[in-house]
């Protein structure tokens, strides 16, 4: 299920394009998959998770479905940078979940950087890398140690920057 925004406009349109690039690759190496574009970093009950808007004031958790092959979602810095003529940047985070063991079923060892690889030559055209932090440091922004990630999920962001929208 890709999860996207009815006529989206500045940040939100760029990220959508890749998100869509992106659900429309993966989905066919991978499989079933959850996207997201643009989500929260919302605080409930002491906790601070990432959190879509789906609509009539209600936000939803995206790191809890554990049903699906991946599940990707995009967080913005928050902070523009005006590159004057309207032109602007800003850095953003993009965050995957995947459960290794079905995006990548055929292969028999751990195949994490084949995941990453998949990720990075799909979105290295829109997106100005910076770097990728793996395992439980790429969720250092959120609250989640009642989550156990091991084996055969495989979590990692992608901090980059988004030029010229």
């Amino acid at each position: 299920m890709n999860n996207t925004k009815t006529n989206p406009v500045g940040i939100d349109l760029i990220i959508q394009d890749i998100q869509n690039d992106l659900y429309d690759k993966l989905s066919v190496l991978w499989g079933d998959i959850k996207g997201f574009g643009r989500v929260y970093k919302n605080k409930k009950q002491e906790r601070t998770i990432p959190e879509y808007y789906a609509g009539k004031g209600e936000y939803d958790e995206v790191l809890t479905d554990d049903m699906k092959t991946a599940t990707f979602f995009f967080l913005e810095s928050g902070e523009l940078e005006s590159k004057g003529s309207c032109l602007s940047k800003t850095n953003v985070e993009l965050y995957f979940l995947v459960d290794v063991s079905k995006a990548k079923s055929s292969i028999q060892h751990y195949a994490d950087e084949e995941v990453r690889l998949d990720v990075l030559n799909i979105v290295k055209n829109n997106l100005t890398i910076v770097r990728t932090i793996k395992g439980r440091d790429a969720l250092s922004s959120f609250t989640v140690e009642d989550l156990d990630f091991i084996h055969p999920y495989f979590i990692f962001k992608i901090e980059g920057i988004i030029n010229n929208y």
